[in-house]
Order: structure tokens, then C-alpha cells, then sequence
């Protein structure tokens, strides 16, 4: 556990604006709390892209946008650049968020992993 590095995050407070609980247990269950959406990785599977996308809006695509599609599906992996990103989502409204977001805990995104009330009293400690 990165104490350091909790201990400004408790300092810090959410990036919601929200302060932490001053009650260790419920600090912890604030980090712990899955609410946060995060892209899974930088790449994207052209798999995934493909399974995000239902019939009706693949035939409501262009052929344009059915061809970008289909290099997408032949590429294997494509790097989800701002470019790419809004292709994706021009093409399908949302899609994006169907196939490349994960909700996170804000200890996830911190590195944290799990953090315990032990670890927020332990944080909390540090000068």
C-alpha cells in the first residue's frame, strides 16, 4: 500500500469535490466504491468494437463508416486516440462506452488496489 500517496488523496478529497469521511471505515468504502467509468486499456480489439454493435446500427452505418468498421475488425488492435474515439462514436452513438469502458473504484485509478480502514488510519498518520 502507497501511504504517500493516500494520504494525499485523503488530503486532496474526490475529485467529485465530496471530503473524505473523517470515520476510517467509510473513508476506505469511499475509495472502495465502484463509481468511477475508465477505458479497460489504450487499445481496443476490433473483436470488441464489433460485439459493442448490434444489426440495426451496423445497417444504419454508411459505407464509409462500414468500411472504417471493417479495417477496425482487420486490424486486430487500434489505439484509442481522441481521433479514433470519436469515429467510433460518430459511427454508433455510445459505442465507446459499450466496448471500451470499466467502472472503477477511485483506489483503482490511484494504483491503491483495495484499501482498507486500516490503511486510512495508517495514511491519516503520516506527516
Amino acid at each position: 500500500m502507497d501511504l504517500v500517496a493516500l494520504a494525499a488523496e485523503l488530503k486532496a478529497g474526490h475529485p467529485s469535490g465530496t471530503p473524505y469521511s473523517p470515520d476510517n471505515e467509510r473513508a476506505a468504502a469511499q475509495l472502495n466504491r465502484q463509481d468511477r467509468a475508465g477505458l479497460r486499456s489504450k487499445t481496443v480489439s476490433g473483436a470488441a468494437v464489433l460485439s459493442a454493435i448490434t444489426l440495426q446500427e451496423f445497417q444504419a452505418m454508411s459505407a464509409v463508416q462500414r468500411e472504417y468498421l471493417r479495417l477496425i475488425a482487420q486490424s486486430g488492435s487500434v489505439p484509442l486516440t481522441a481521433p479514433v474515439v470519436a469515429a467510433l462514436n460518430a459511427m454508433v452513438p455510445g459505442l465507446v462506452d459499450r466496448c471500451c469502458l470499466e467502472t472503477k473504484s477511485r483506489a483503482d485509478e490511484l494504483g491503491l488496489g483495495a484499501v482498507t480502514p486500516s490503511d486510512v488510519a495508517d495514511a491519516r498518520r503520516l506527516p
